[in-house]
């Protein structure tokens, strides 16, 4: 098996490349469409022709070596989501973690502070700790203002720097909608408890001036086990936002952005000493934008800054509404500025990608004491507590080359220069191809470098006996894929081979494991090697059927170098099988669609498992749509997956 891979390692690996729409040179040898042609590009549910992520531009995906899969607005009102998690569960390569705050996505085996989730190709501000930051997210970003998800799997820190080692997930918004006001209500009953609402308005005038506005509200129940105490946070979660876009010609566009999201969670739960107690958590972000773009027949460019803040106050009471102080009596507030630009230029054979970021980071706590300043306090649930600001900043440049010798090669080598003020300077390579077999046949292959640099909390955290390191060097990692695209007829497939090596893995480490419990620091503890197989798969089997089957087999080895790992990835290591079938004729659609997972091969502990969904749709005209769902269709109950039975979802979408 070692030495399948290393052939395939040889051959070469696979990544990030790009060649958009309006820069690429026509693509393989043959320009005639055939009848197969035509045939799969009526398929519905196909992977749109041009992405963003891989080059931070309008791009061809047969023209990247980048391996990119696409959910589209469609797939998500098949699958009735309403939440990034459901959206993304189903996805190749990707596994979902839920925990009791949330839950964390795993590409290819990498923790969730190795995947980057952007929003429009912009970063926002969370929680302090990576390990947990993308945690809550995936339940917090809400999906009625999504056009589309693209998920780019592999190292990505050429183009976006730390935190890309695993993948990126970029989250596309929609943008110019005509003309229209839509209501929507979506009820989730059985195990699992949820009631939204919410609204959307898009108008333009003089053809120019485009504007989006919405807001949702939800409200989630908790579930509870055997002694009446709940697995999860529960409470509210209201978001607002407004898109603006002004053409200032057919090719050059000002954007403005601006959202906020204020999400009130608490649970019921018992202290150390099995006294019961509510646990409160407040959160509030803001993010706004403002964005210059243009493009012509030869050179696509943009310009941006954005500013996002993000607060949390925790807290915890008695039953009769008491005040306690605690270790959880806690405050942050994370600030994050940024201003980035790109210009991208087609020269004959060649397109050239450049492109600067400043980044500034401050984050404000009073859990930071081992390394930020005093700033004074603040009155948290009653109590006075100490808070402390750290500065972070990063500028950093990136260069990429797009070189088309020929039609049937595309070849791209980039390199990006990170500059950090608590960090050593990073420099990120990449190189990939693409080899055009014929119209409907390629090979592509990518290797880079990527890296992952420490959280606040990593750093500086002094907390219920969890302790940061500021001596805690970057995670570094080192990546390959290769992978074979090949279409026929009605029928899409993808074979990918990848290979990812992360040394300086952080991680949590017992200093004292004769205490109860013990005294956790974050250590770069262990190297990481994870290798897998991937296999995409998506068809029409007839005129009213619609069918997809993906897979991924990973394995992973732990070297571990002080310790024992606590999170280390060698949890992961297991096959999963994603199946979809969507029926459409008509106005109506049904989508059944299951998750197998199989046993962690390194874990004590591991449960194989099967989830089974269902939904049916049904379209009045065109301003009204009802859809029916049963999620976990066999009761499947696993509380160490958060998986807790059956439920039933009804959404009912008005337009106007």
């Amino acid at each position: 098996m070692k030495k399948s891979y290393l052939m395939f390692a040889v051959l070469g690996a696979l990544m990030s490349a790009r060649g958009g729409t309006v820069l690429a040179s026509p693509v393989p040898t043959e320009t005639t469409s055939t009848s197969a042609e035509k045939e799969t590009s009526t398929v519905t549910y196909m992977v749109p022709d041009v992405v963003v992520t891989a080059s931070r531009t309008d791009q061809e995906i047969k023209e990247t070596p980048a391996v990119i899969s696409v959910i589209t607005r469609e797939d998500i009102d098949h699958m009735n989501a309403k939440t990034l998690r459901e959206a993304l569960a189903s996805q190749v390569g990707v596994l979902v973690n839920p925990g009791n705050t949330g839950a964390a996505v795993s590409i290819r085996g990498t923790t969730e502070r190795h995947n980057l989730i952007l929003v429009d190709g912009k970063a926002f501000a969370h929680d302090l700790d990576r390990k947990f930051s993308y945690g809550a997210e995936l339940d917090r970003l809400p999906l009625d203002n999504v056009e589309r998800i693209e998920i780019v799997r592999g190292s990505y820190s050429t183009m976006y720097g730390s935190e890309a080692i695993g993948g990126v997930v970029n989250i596309i918004t929609k943008k110019k909608e005509p003309p229209e006001t839509s209501f929507y209500w979506h009820k989730t009953t059985g195990e699992d408890k949820s009631d939204t609402k919410g609204f959307s308005i898009s108008a333009d005038a003089n053809r120019r001036l485009h504007i989006l506005a919405g807001a949702s509200h939800r409200k989630t129940k908790p579930n509870y086990d055997r002694e009446n105490l709940p697995y999860q946070y529960s409470g509210t979660l209201n978001t607002y936002y407004l898109n603006a876009s002004y053409d200032l010609s057919p090719r050059r566009t000002l954007s403005f952005a601006l959202d906020y999201l204020d999400q009130d969670f608490k649970q019921k739960d018992l202290d150390y000493y099995d006294r019961p107690q509510n646990s409160f958590y407040d959160h509030d972000r803001w993010n706004m934008s403002l964005e210059y773009k243009g493009e012509n027949t030869s050179e696509a460019y943009f310009l941006r800054a954005y500013r996002s803040v993000y607060e949390k106050t925790a807290y915890r009471k008695s039953p009769e509404g008491t005040p306690k102080k605690s270790v959880y009596t806690a405050y942050m507030k994370s600030q994050l500025y940024t201003i980035e630009g790109q210009y991208r230029k087609h020269w004959g054979k060649n397109t050239v990608t450049v492109g600067a970021q400043y980044r500034q980071d401050k984050p404000i706590g009073n859990r930071q004491k081992a390394g930020g300043n005093y700033i004074g306090h603040r009155n948290v649930n009653g109590f006075s507590v100490p808070l402390y600001e750290v500065l972070l900043t990063q500028q950093s440049v990136y260069l990429q080359d797009e070189w088309r010798p020929t039609q049937r090669w595309l070849l791209l080598a980039g390199v990006r220069y990170d500059m950090h003020n608590k960090f050593a300077n990073k420099v990120s390579p990449n190189v990939g191809l693409v080899y055009f077999a014929s119209p409907h046949d390629r090979i592509k292959a990518n290797y880079g470098k990527g890296y992952a640099v420490p959280g606040v909390n990593e750093l500086y955290l002094e907390w219920g006996g969890i302790y940061g390191d500021p001596t805690l060097r970057a995670e570094e990692s080192s990546s390959a894929d290769i992978s074979y695209e090949m279409e026929r007829g009605r029928y899409r497939h993808k074979f990918t081979f990848f290979y990812n090596n992360i040394k300086n893995f952080i991680d949590l480490y017992n200093r004292a494991p004769e205490d109860p419990f013990g005294e956790w620091y974050y250590q770069n503890i262990a190297e990481v090697k994870l290798h897998g197989f991937e296999y995409e798969g998506k068809g029409r089997l007839s005129d009213y059927v619609d069918a997809r089957l993906g897979m991924m087999i990973l394995r992973s080895n732990d070297d571990v170098i002080d310790g024992e790992s606590f999170y280390a990835p060698t949890y992961r290591s297991h096959t999963k099988i994603d199946v979809g079938v969507t029926y459409h004729r008509n106005d109506w659609t049904a989508t059944l669609w299951g998750d197998y997972i199989g046993k962690n091969r390194d874990a004590k502990r591991s449960h194989v498992y099967q989830i089974w969904n269902l939904t049916v749709g049904k379209d009045f005209g065109k301003n009204l749509s009802v859809s029916l769902g049963t999620y976990n269709l066999f009761n499947k109950k696993l509380s160490s997956r958060y998986e807790f039975g059956r439920s039933f979802r009804f959404t009912l979408t008005a337009k106007i």
